[in-house]
């Protein structure tokens, strides 16, 4: 897809240069609303099942932005410039289509935030790598894709939901309730597809999440087909 091929009528907005104002413009717009950008900053993971989406960190906030097939491919770590258009699909997902792109260097990725389900803040650590632990209160199918179930994990007062793929739970489910767990994913506060959630979410995929299951005062490590986490 190029955006010279988009036949709906387009608002014309200023080229916006940084995460945070793709973010903001990305949670605003309207369907048919489309703005140029032009980012640079470092990539710090690449989606699961897509090679073509990334996130990007720059200096105010992190973004997920994809590129075109005859683009180069990138790898954590990678310092990118690039430029594209956004806007946001026919069921209000954002999409921000990279044109074109530029491997600049490398620089170190940001480390994985070990931190508390009450300490999370929708804004400055969304699209986050992160590590939390908690007791899995609840887990039921995903209605619209069986290859996904949810978890609803609590510590303390504070409760989140965590989105895994059906084969990242190497147990009976009956066995997870009341569980402890350990778990790495990506902190969101809305998917990137069609489907969105009224409150933040953990999604553990293939590529960034990895379980530690603590089972009667013994650890059980299972790692995701493809992840790459160091213990």
């Amino acid at each position: 897809m190029a955006t010279a091929g988009l036949n709906a009528k387009q608002t014309e907005y200023p080229t916006i240069h940084t995460a945070v104002g793709l973010n903001e413009f990305l949670a605003d717009a309207r369907r048919d609303e489309y703005a140029p950008f032009s980012i640079t900053g470092v990539v710090q993971y690449i989606s699961t099942g897509n090679n073509n989406l990334f996130c990007v960190r720059d200096s105010t906030a992190r973004v997920m932005l994809s590129r075109a097939l005859n683009m180069p491919c990138v790898k954590p770590g990678d310092l990118v410039s690039v430029s594209g258009m956004a806007s946001t699909g026919q069921h209000g997902e954002p999409f921000s289509y990279g044109e074109k792109l530029s491997i600049l260097g490398h620089e170190p990725t940001e480390p994985i935030l070990k931190i508390r389900l009450g300490e999370l803040d929708e804004t400055v650590h969304n699209l986050a790598l992160i590590q939390v632990e908690g007791t899995v209160i609840d887990i039921f199918d995903d209605e619209v894709d069986g290859h996904n179930c949810f978890l609803l994990l609590k510590d303390g007062e504070n409760t989140i939901l965590l989105a895994v793929s059906t084969d990242q739970v190497p147990i009976k489910r009956t066995e997870l309730i009341d569980a402890t767990i350990r778990i790495r994913g990506v902190f969101t506060r809305s998917t990137h597809g069609i489907r969105k959630f009224s409150t933040p979410v953990i999604v553990v995929n293939r590529d960034s999440g990895k379980v530690l299951l603590h089972l009667h005062r013994k650890y059980a490590t299972y790692f995701p087909p493809g992840g790459h986490f160091e213990p």
